[in-house]
């Protein structure tokens, strides 16, 4: 009785015991389950998948998101680990995947953006990361990795890049010559249309006098304008001058100089905008050496000779020259000239002439219209001189004078006044088309900042809170699984290793792309901020420096100072093989002075034509564009040392954030 009742109770607790075992493996299982629900939505809200792929067994799994994401049917099935990774990779990636990387265990990270034509027949791009695991003898044994749709992120880039070549052919096609001189004639700027019209490159052109270039006989009248411009500030000057071409000779140009004052109203430099006015020169050249030869001619030929009696009525008319005129003759004599039917000038002309003759004085250059009495037409243009004629005794006889006809004359200076008024009016509209251009220029700036904040508020706002969501989900279902002590805990740790590592990337481009800029303190904490981000990235030290109490109110010289700093790391970066690059941002009065030094190459003797279209054309334009000073050189330890000088008594200042329709945030992270 007692040993079958110790097996009885023996069979219950075993049964007790496998039925609790079984219990707790379906919560494990259900837990499982839940927790790979809430990774498949979370990543089909950010758009990601992940997959992977045992290449002895050639076993692939692949999770929903990634084969929506590639366009793979579930039933897709892979005849070998090779298709598998065409399919997933590429062929190219696939072979780099396949091939051995040197002796001993090792892992190897790939990182790849992938172009597909999608089944809708628009362009998708996709990001692939994939992490290789490789036995002793180098050879793959697995690979597992995440997909990512970032088609969203490649258009926002090329509608940047197509901004950009937009608003650099607007700048290069522009016809006027543009150029910015420092108060003592020193060419800081000028626009690319100097190479067309004068044959010097624009850049060659900077940091000469402007002087040098002109003709010697007006550099002392061209200066003596600038020396007035200056005193007048903000007063506009129009002239002409003889500048050199490349060649050797000279061009006429027609130029408007516009003085630019700083805050406190001293001028910080001119801007002068020219135009080629050579053939239209020449022209009027050419008409006032004929008009000067026609008029000598006049002046020792007498066209025609007349008297007339005391009453002013003509008595004599030799008319020699002009056989139209001769026939009519006999027509005219007894008549005065305001009596003629073929004579014709405005009532006061007539009037005025009236009281010269009374007062028996003489006359010069009354012009008269020689018409057509039928039609009224205009035949010739007359001009008459003449003088009182006296008897010895003082009595008055009449007048007696020359004739000319200056119809060649007339019309080349109603001609001239013609082409005159024109050009006036060209000038006044070449002169409000490059006040537009300046303005469209400076608009432009604006809107890159703009769109380039748009797309890195987009970047932090939308794709990095998806990406944290992820992060909690990850870090959720980690503990969740480490509490179960499965054998997956690992994979989900390394999923929210390889999460957090694409929220700090995101973060460093969002940074770049939208600098946290606001208030007079912006710059320097954003500065600040992009040596961290540099420092984060693991490959040089970047270290930054500031003077306290640095304030800027001009939001567009801030962000452009930003910029120019940016631009240097980061070809600093890719060029100078560097490994420590120093930033500092400093006042000194007036002046801000912004330094970017690296320990790398320095500049080699290819970089020599550093302002025209090379790695730092960009820094150039924009110093040009907020008015900063520039200089680029070698340092004698080794490296290259960038300078922007700034002073802050500028036009007043332009804000941007109030613009953008949106406030930048801070920065975001889950460690």
């Amino acid at each position: 009785m007692v040993t079958n009742f110790l097996f009885a109770l023996l069979a219950m607790l075993l049964g007790y015991a496998l039925w609790r075992q079984m219990r707790l493996r379906a919560s494990a299982e259900k837990a499982v389950r839940n927790g790979r629900e809430e990774l498949i939505a979370a990543q089909r809200a950010g758009k990601i998948g992940n997959w992977s792929l045992d290449m002895t067994t050639g076993k692939a799994i692949i999770s929903e998101q990634t084969r929506r994401i590639l366009e793979l049917p579930d039933t897709t099935g892979f005849p070998s680990p090779r298709e598998a990774l065409a399919t997933l990779l590429g062929a190219a990636e696939a072979e780099a995947v396949l091939r051995a990387r040197g002796n001993g265990a090792s892992q190897d990270v790939l990182e790849t953006d992938r172009r597909m034509v999608a089944s809708a027949g628009n362009i998708k791009w996709v990001r692939i990361v994939t992490e290789v695991s490789r036995g002793d003898d180098g050879q793959a044994l697995g690979c597992r990795g995440t997909v990512q749709d970032i088609t969203g992120i490649r258009q926002a880039q090329e509608r940047l890049a197509e901004s950009e070549r937009d608003y650099r052919l607007l700048s290069e096609s522009m016809r006027d010559l543009v150029c910015l001189l420092s108060v003592d004639g020193t060419l800081f700027f000028a626009s690319g249309s100097y190479a067309r019209v004068t044959g010097h490159a624009a850049d060659r052109l900077l940091g000469t006098r402007f002087y040098d270039h002109i003709h010697p006989d007006e550099v002392a009248a061209v200066r003596a304008k600038f020396e007035e411009q200056l005193c007048r500030k903000a007063q506009e000057l129009q002239f002409e001058f003889r500048f050199r071409h490349r060649e050797g000779h000279y061009l006429w140009l027609e130029c408007q100089a516009v003085s630019v004052p700083d805050e406190s109203g001293r001028i910080r430099h001119i801007q002068v905008s020219s135009h080629d006015s050579t053939s239209c020169r020449i022209a009027v050249d050419a008409l006032r050496e004929s008009e000067e030869k026609f008029r000598r001619l006049t002046e020792v030929t007498a066209d025609w000779y007349w008297e007339t009696d005391g009453q002013y009525r003509l008595t004599k008319v030799n008319l020699y020259n002009n056989l139209r005129a001769a026939d009519l003759k006999s027509y005219i004599l007894g008549m005065t000239p305001w009596e003629s039917p073929f004579n014709r000038a405005p009532t006061e002309t007539w009037a005025a002439h009236r009281e010269i003759i009374a007062a028996q004085l003489p006359f010069k250059d009354l012009i008269l219209e020689y018409i057509d009495p039928a039609s009224g037409e205009l035949l010739e243009y007359q001009c008459l001189s003449g003088e009182p004629i006296f008897t010895n005794s003082g009595g008055f006889q009449g007048y007696h004078g020359t004739g000319r006809f200056i119809t060649q004359q007339k019309r080349q200076e109603i001609m001239l006044a013609e082409r005159t008024e024109e050009l006036s009016r060209d000038n006044a509209r070449l002169n409000e088309e490059a006040q537009k251009s300046r303005e469209v220029e400076r608009n432009v700036l604006i809107a890159i900042e703009m769109e380039l904040t748009r797309i890195g508020l987009e970047l932090h706002d939308e794709l990095g809170q998806n990406l944290t969501g992820i992060a909690l989900l990850a870090k959720t279902l980690g503990d969740r699984i480490t509490e179960k002590r499965l054998p997956e805990s690992g994979d989900a740790w390394r999923v929210l290793g390889l999460v957090n590592d694409t929220i700090r990337q995101v973060r460093v481009i969002a940074h770049g792309l939208s600098p946290h800029i606001t208030g007079t303190d912006g710059l320097a904490d954003a500065l600040r901020q992009l040596a961290y981000d540099i420092n984060s990235l693991g490959v040089v030290t970047c270290q930054y420096t500031h003077d306290p109490g640095i304030h800027l109110d001009d939001d567009l010289v801030a962000r452009g100072l930003y910029r120019i700093a940016q631009e240097a790391v980061n070809n600093a970066l890719k060029h100078s093989q560097a490994k420590l690059i120093v930033v500092a941002l400093n006042k000194s009065d007036e002046d801000i002075h912004l330094r970017i030094d690296d320990d790398g190459v320095g500049i080699r003797d290819t970089d020599r034509d550093m302002f025209g279209n090379s790695i730092l054309h960009s820094i150039k334009y924009r110093a040009g564009a907020i008015g900063a000073d520039l200089k680029v050189s070698s340092r004698e330890t080794g490296g290259t040392s960038i300078a922007v000088i700034y002073s802050t008594r500028r036009q007043p200042p332009r804000r941007l954030r109030e613009t953008t329709g949106r406030e930048e945030t801070s920065p975001w992270s889950l460690d």
